[in-house]
């Protein structure tokens, strides 16, 4: 008879199986799986073996996810759709604990592994079958936390894995890899009702933690992404925040983000390179938003681009 419960946890909810995972212990996790260890089992945190694939070699660590996964541990891909745009994802601890708010795919991406994020990405699309509508409500939230934090390589490589599947409906070919590129953005917008992926590449309350991602390199990251953003078609000429609507360029001059303000005036022929242009019922220009953000640089670099600085209409 069994005289080891092979479940059995910790003070801390921790199985035998989940510190084999944290530690990489290969050769333990084989034999706790094959001696029907639960990997259902979460811990105090509510953390599976799956959270922990970046302690493994890459080389067993695509093979250990699916057998985890075929045991019972769970990715957490749904959300609710209120959780879109509310959710925090980094946790106050976040920078003592390298851990975020969320399942596994985001575990992966919060602490930069990119191998792991292909590997649960492969597993997810498997589960989810392709389904467009699926994907898109699975990846909404690693697609924002990997612009949250702009992990550019991330970001890409995620906005190309719905790329593929929107290049899999019968109405576009091959050929159309650049519509369905567009597509990324717009469905996503379409289907969520949501533009947090944009606004969380924009905004500056995240900047802390991506210094610690980037370094010296904050400006370049910065950039990277917003060029990510605007080739997968999810920069648009204006922005939904919370219910209303706000011109893009205003936007990003009163987060106080330059470099990404930067990185759209590229193509001044664009449109968002209308800089003169006022609505005509609340969006004043930008020029007039850096003047009341007091963003000097901003407005350096507006009028080095062309935009008119006459205080005299609107």
């Amino acid at each position: 008879r069994q005289l080891v419960d092979v479940n059995a946890i910790n003070d801390k909810g921790e199985t035998a199986l989940l510190i084999a995972c944290r530690w990489n212990s290969f050769d333990v996790i084989q034999f706790l799986l094959e001696n029907n260890a639960d990997a259902a089992i979460t811990d105090e945190r509510g953390e599976n073996g799956l959270y922990w694939l970046g302690s493994l070699p890459e080389q067993s660590s695509e093979a250990v996810a699916r057998q985890l996964h075929s045991k019972g541990a769970r990715l957490l891909l749904e959300f609710d759709s209120y959780e879109w745009d509310n959710i925090d994802l980094l946790p106050d601890d976040f920078l003592f604990r390298n851990r975020v708010r969320g399942g596994p795919l985001l575990c992966a991406i919060g602490s930069n592994d990119l191998h792991s994020v292909k590997v649960l990405v492969r597993i997810c699309r498997e589960i989810l079958e392709d389904n467009l509508w699926a994907i898109f409500s699975a990846f909404h939230l690693p697609l924002r936390l990997a612009s949250e934090l702009h992990q550019y390589e991330i970001l890409e490589y995620l906005c190309q894995q719905v790329q593929q599947v929107i290049l899999t409906l019968q109405t576009l070919q091959n050929n159309d890899s650049e519509v369905a590129q567009l597509l990324v953005g717009t469905l996503m917008r379409r289907v969520t009702n949501s533009d947090a992926i944009f606004r969380g590449a924009i905004r500056m309350s995240e900047y802390v933690y991506r210094l610690c991602y980037h370094g010296q390199r904050w400006k370049e990251a910065a950039k990277r992404t917003v060029q990510v953003l605007k080739k997968f078609g999810f920069v648009t000429n204006l922005v939904s925040n919370h219910g209303s609507q706000t011109r893009t360029l205003n936007f990003v001059i009163r987060s106080g983000n330059y470099e990404a303000l930067e990185k759209l005036l590229e193509e001044p022929q664009s449109l968002l390179g209308l800089i003169d242009h006022v609505d005509k019922t609340h969006f004043i220009p930008p020029v007039h938003e850096a003047l009341n953000n007091q963003e000097v640089e901003m407005l350096k670099l507006l009028i080095e681009k062309g935009a008119t600085v006459d205080l005299r209409f609107n």
